[in-house]
């Protein structure tokens, strides 16, 4: 169950940021909101990190293809904020340990 990770640096066209976003909104959208499709964010230096849950990152390879995505650790829950998921993340995301 791999991760996925997408960097935009925050110096970037905030455009470029709803596009991806966006495009992501519709896939999860499409997958009738699955509980395990997961889509969260976090600041990392100069960077906005985009996560993919594993289950997300299946159905969106082609967006993060085209933005240049690597695999990636699990983050943990505390790490990250939801940017499109159901609610507060839960059960079925497999986010990394807590400390």
């Amino acid at each position: 169950m791999t991760w996925w990770k997408v960097l935009i640096h925050n110096n970037t066209e905030r455009s470029k940021h709803e596009a991806f976003q966006a495009a992501f909104a519709s896939i999860f959208r499409n997958s009738g909101e699955a509980y395990d499709v997961g889509l969260f964010g976090a600041i990392e230096g100069d960077q906005h990190a985009y996560y993919f849950s594993p289950a997300a990152a299946q159905l969106a390879a082609n967006l993060i293809s085209r933005y240049s995505g690597l695999p990636c650790p699990a983050p943990k829950e505390s790490a990250v904020f939801s940017v499109a998921a159901w609610g507060k993340p839960n059960a079925r995301i497999p986010f990394a340990p807590a400390d």
